[in-house]
């Protein structure tokens, strides 16, 4: 039977624990011991929206071509956290005569009873990841409160480690020399035609454009040492890089 595999990986700390390789493996052994003939392992191993995830998709378009018989994943959280997706895709899969089964929960969909028991696991899979959530939420906000870093997008002049903000010196110069700019009256444009000019370059490594110069002008409170997080607000643990 020609059958083939899925993985994913959500989160860094996952990656770590139980990461592409580990999950792989387990479908390559499942496989062996079955006498199944593996012919692929589609997986997608970033965060991100079920729909937008390329490789579970491209897997549901290559089983309406009829090449495989089965989709073994190494447990059914790693097909989705959510569990309205995870019926969705079983569903899918379905209509192409093709099972899905998952190693760790062995049941199979085309049971009520068992087809129940595995939309109970998909729940409290979505359960756990809500709680997560909840749990990370509640957490960055008290951070952010004490005017630690929560984490999202760092702004430029600054580089994130260990959970915290430290000044990038080189990019550091680059801010100051944008702000200086703006107090000789210069425009959005001709900043960053003369950051351009004088070599300075965007956290990517490219030219500076009129919209990337208002980012920063815009952050003026956070460079003064002001942290904000959402709707909170509070004297920062960062080191401020220009006056307030």
């Amino acid at each position: 039977m020609n059958v083939v595999g899925y993985i994913r990986v959500s989160t860094e700390k996952q990656a770590k624990e139980y990461g592409p390789e580990v999950q792989r493996q387990e479908i390559i052994d499942h496989c062996n011991a079955n006498n199944y003939t593996l012919i692929h392992i589609y997986g997608d191993t970033e965060s991100v929206a079920n729909e937008s995830r390329e490789d579970i998709m491209s897997l549901l378009g290559d089983a309406r071509k009829n090449s495989f018989r089965k989709v073994i994943v190494p447990k059914i959280d790693r097909l989705s956290r959510d569990a309205m997706f995870c019926l969705w895709v079983e569903k899918e899969l379905r209509k192409s005569n093709v099972e899905l089964f998952s190693i760790a929960e062995p049941f199979r969909w085309d049971d009520p009873v068992q087809k129940m028991m595995l939309t109970i696991i998909a729940a409290f899979a979505e359960y756990e990841r809500s709680s997560i959530n909840v749990r990370m939420t509640a957490g960055r906000k008290v951070k952010a409160k004490q005017g630690g870093y929560a984490g999202g997008g760092v702004p430029l002049g600054y580089k994130a480690a260990n959970g915290k903000l430290l000044v990038d010196r080189e990019k550091a110069d680059t801010v100051k020399e944008a702000f200086r700019l703006r107090k000789k009256g210069l425009s959005l444009r001709r900043i960053a035609d003369t950051l351009n000019r004088r070599g300075h370059t965007t956290a990517q490594g490219k030219k500076f454009s009129a919209t990337q110069v208002k980012r920063i002008l815009d952050n003026k409170e956070f460079y003064s040492g002001v942290y904000q997080y959402g709707t909170i607000e509070a004297e920062g643990l960062h080191t401020a890089i220009i006056g307030g």
